[in-house]
């Protein structure tokens, strides 16, 4: 498997939002690729635990200005990654068996494979085991994972009504539940904005309050009359049909 040998172990110790790092990637063949490493801690649930989860960008330079593209395995060159060393998922398969599944279920709808820009991963994330040292310390194995955003689903940002968003609070008696409320906050307490959208756009509100308002309102009647105006329901049944098959009723 890849190494990463991280030039420091910084990010790890403290909860800066990031810090910046040489590293060396050595590869199974032992070719080796040095870089600028740009990482952070990701999420809030493993800031307190020594393996912690961790976001990073690779770069050719110093000043951060030109992305440096890398290609593990038989993936293709990205510059972007998550690494996942949390306890809570100790064989690190758990996300890279649901992440394949889901892209075996999505192949199987027509309408996927023919809209879907990425046609590598079909709007998923891949995952594979690697070796990360931290300033000199092996930490052990950690799952590395292809990084997803606007950018990774190939969203337009010249268009406006590619909008891509994340649903943050799924804790039932939050009041910032995600679809709790007839209209988005947009601020990272209910969705983050992951589109090239800021939480500002007019436009990004418009559409978003759209939905919103036709979940939080509509009768039972009209909601199953009019819902593929708003979105896919096929797509819906498949994911609750995949969280089912995953036991991975947290994401419901």
């Amino acid at each position: 498997m890849a190494t990463l040998f991280i030039g420091s172990d910084t990010a790890s110790r403290s909860k800066a939002k990031s810090k910046i790092s040489s590293v060396t990637i050595r590869q199974p063949n032992g070719e080796n690729t040095l870089a600028q490493i740009k990482f952070s801690v990701q999420g809030n649930y493993t800031k307190d635990f020594k393996r912690r989860n961790f976001e990073f960008e690779l770069y050719n330079d110093f000043e951060q200005s030109q992305s440096k593209l890398v290609k593990f395995g038989t993936w293709q060159p990205r510059s972007k990654f998550s690494l996942r060393g949390d306890y809570t998922d100790q064989t690190h398969s758990r996300n890279g068996t649901g992440y394949s599944l889901w892209k075996e279920i999505l192949a199987t709808e027509k309408i996927y494979p023919e809209k879907i820009r990425d046609k590598e991963m079909l709007g998923t994330i891949q995952t594979q085991p690697v070796n990360v040292f931290f300033d000199g310390m092996n930490y052990g194995i950690y799952s590395l994972s292809s990084y997803f955003d606007a950018n990774s689903l190939k969203l337009d940002s010249n268009n406006e009504d590619e909008i891509l968003l994340l649903a943050l609070d799924g804790y039932t008696n939050d009041k910032d539940l995600a679809f709790a409320n007839p209209t988005a906050r947009l601020n990272d307490s209910d969705f983050g904005v992951m589109s090239h959208h800021t939480a500002a756009d007019k436009k990004l509100f418009t559409n978003t309050n759209r939905l919103m308002k036709f979940i939080h309102s509509s009768t039972d009647q009209e909601f199953h009359k009019n819902a593929q105006n708003y979105f896919d329901p096929l797509n819906l049944i498949d994911y609750i049909l995949f969280t089912g098959a995953l036991d991975a009723f947290d994401n419901v």
